[in-house]
């Protein structure tokens, strides 16, 4: 896993990343975002698969 700085680095992206996930209407953007988050979130450790 990270280090906990770049976690805490991380973190604010990724909630700043779910917010534009949410407000975006196009399904296939989203689908592609929330792939990329679900990617950085395992990456991080904060999920699991």
């Amino acid at each position: 896993g990270l280090s906990p700085a770049a976690q805490a680095d991380l973190l604010p992206a990724l909630r700043r990343a779910h917010r534009r996930y949410v407000r975006d209407g196009d399904p296939a953007w989203q689908a592609a975002n929330l792939a990329r988050l679900r990617a950085r979130d395992a990456l991080v450790g904060l999920v699991g698969p």
